[in-house]
């Protein structure tokens, strides 16, 4: 689960009109730190916050990496934005880690000849 979907989760779990006074400072600072990183992703009030959002939601080729087998050669798959390990099987559309939208278009053409 990434951040944003953390945060969000987060939020959910907050019922509605019940004042904030009857949480405990711990869930207030939980709650507090959700809508802070939930801002991040949707502060479209500047350029960079969309440029920001434009850049997660538009899918980007991942970074394939070439490791040496005995016999053969295998490869790993990391986020172009974060450069976190996507895994070996092509699976995810989006990093868990950073939310960049992957696209396998390339790599799954490839898979074909």
């Amino acid at each position: 689960m990434n951040k944003y979907e953390k945060a969000l989760e987060t939020l959910k779990k907050i019922p509605n009109r019940i004042p904030l006074k009857s949480f405990t400072d711990d869930v207030v600072k939980e709650v507090d730190e959700a809508f802070v990183t939930l801002k991040e992703l949707v502060n479209l009030t500047t350029p960079e916050g969309h440029k920001n959002l434009l850049s997660r939601i538009l899918p980007k080729e991942p970074i394939k990496e070439t490791i040496p087998m005995q016999s053969t050669e295998s490869y790993i798959y990391n986020c172009p934005k974060c450069k976190s390990n996507l895994g070996a099987y092509r699976q995810a559309n989006y990093c868990k880690k950073c939310g960049q939208a992957i696209c396998w278009h390339n790599e799954r053409k490839g898979a074909k000849r």
